[in-house]
């Protein structure tokens, strides 16, 4: 008796075959944590990401480096470029990095936001595709299924310019004063928070950090 092959959690169109990390491995420098999650995902999407993925972990170490960042986050990021064996994504780190601006964000009602967030010159098309695939594969691990074809991922880049920038600090500290904090190993290399939606029950958010110093919040929702 055959097992009915289960669906990509990614593209939800192809046999999910293959097991994907749902962040990742290279996220993570050795010895890598023991529960990483693994979700069924299509040959396509699992192999698709990985130049992407690079990308994404260049751009992260890039924001932990700039002269806004605190000291303990600078030494962190040297300590995560020589902790990872391959180190082709150091040329990319330093192009990254000419390219991000720390500013400050005016509300709509010109209010001066006294926090600087990073506005990303870089590919962001990249870093959504990333998120998204990320936001999708822990889902599936929570969920034991995965996102509805008819629902979406929301993804908030800081400095990016969608309307949630004004109140961006404030959303981040609602999911992760009041959600669910999920850690792989130690957690400092990637933490994630869920809340589920009370309120707004077709919704779930999420806060992803990286390296204990990038946060990324991130929605999901019934497609409009």
């Amino acid at each position: 008796m055959t097992s009915q092959v289960q669906q990509c959690v990614y593209c939800g169109e192809r046999d999910g075959t293959e097991k994907d990390h749902a962040v990742g491995r290279l996220f993570f420098p050795k010895p890598r944590p023991n529960n990483l999650v693994t979700v069924p995902a299509c040959g396509e999407c699992n192999r698709g990401m990985s130049k992407d993925e690079e990308y994404v972990r260049a751009v992260l170490l890039s924001l932990m480096d700039t002269e806004d960042a605190s000291a303990a986050d600078r030494l962190r990021a040297d300590e995560l470029r020589r902790s990872f064996e391959r180190d082709e994504g150091k040329p990319l780190a330093n192009l990254i990095l000419s390219s991000i601006e720390w500013v400050h964000i005016q509300t709509p009602a010109g209010i001066m936001l006294p926090s600087k967030v990073p506005v990303i010159g870089a590919e962001t098309d990249r870093m959504y595709r990333v998120f998204i695939k990320i936001v999708k594969g822990l889902y599936y691990r929570w969920k034991g299924e995965s996102l509805p074809s008819d629902y979406e991922v929301i993804v908030y880049l800081p400095g990016v310019g969608e309307p949630l920038q004004e109140v961006l600090p404030q959303a981040i500290r609602f999911v992760a004063e009041r959600g669910v904090l999920h850690k792989f190993g130690d957690g400092s290399s990637f933490v994630y928070w869920i809340r589920d939606g009370e309120e707004l029950p077709d919704q779930s958010y999420w806060l992803l950090s990286f390296y204990c110093a990038v946060p990324i919040l991130a929605a999901t929702r019934r497609k409009e």
